[in-house]
């Protein structure tokens, strides 16, 4: 599963829980410091990825956010909302055949002055997602016979003059395989989105604990287990 397709498939998920009226991909800073988001607000980053075998393995955060009334009051039932729509998020992700969550992860709780004064939650997780390429089989098959790797070059040679668009789609197996780049592909670069931690307010502390980190709860967030 490619990244577009992971974040198109997290976010049908999200809009599917009766909490959330908004989900979104990327930077949670650029996202919630703009004048266009419908509160209540869920969204999915990638912080890295990588590969083992034919699984893609991708280090996620997600977070869902809602605005603070002028007292403060609804903090509470926003924390509630955070914590089902989470689980359930990452429920509903976990029963999709080609996904899998490791199941050691910690839904954390804050209270922030983004655009809006927010309340909401995020939690990491680490995202194994079917390979659609099915990378490991191919190294199997091309790389113990160095002449079927002369063979696929052959190939690609052939459909330059026929069919580029799939002598295009041969190059990029070749790079999977070989790790080499062949003149006329460029591979796409790894996703690696800079999720930063969350800011410091030294006027506004979130936990007199620990003002770098916002968990009111103090201690480590509260421990889900699916």
């Amino acid at each position: 599963m490619n990244v577009n397709k992971l974040f198109r498939v997290i976010k049908d998920i999200a809009l599917n829980v009766k909490t959330v009226r908004s989900a979104y991909d990327g930077d949670v800073y650029t996202i919630w410091n703009t004048n266009e988001v419908k509160y209540a607000s869920f969204v999915a980053a990638i912080t890295s990825a990588g590969k083992q075998d034919n699984i893609r393995v991708y280090n996620m955060v997600l977070y869902y956010g809602d605005r603070l009334t002028q007292n403060g009051k609804n903090k509470n039932s926003i924390w509630d909302d955070a914590l089902n729509t989470l689980q359930s998020v990452i429920n509903k992700l976990n029963s999709l055949d080609e996904v899998e969550i490791d199941d050691n992860y910690t839904i954390r709780l804050f209270e922030q002055k983004f655009s809006d004064d927010l309340a909401g939650g995020f939690v990491e997780v680490i995202v194994n997602a079917e390979d659609e390429l099915g990378g490991c089989e191919i190294n199997d098959i091309i790389t113990e016979d160095e002449s079927l790797v002369a063979r696929l070059k052959e190939l690609i040679a052939k459909y330059e003059q026929e069919n580029a668009e799939l002598a295009l789609l041969l190059k990029e197996v070749y790079y999977k395989v070989t790790g080499e780049i062949l003149e006329g592909y460029e591979p796409e670069p790894e996703p690696n989105p800079i999720i930063p931690d969350f800011p410091d307010f030294p006027d506004k502390p979130i936990n007199p604990h620990n003002p770098d980190f916002p968990n009111p709860i103090g201690g480590g967030g509260i421990p889900i287990r699916p």
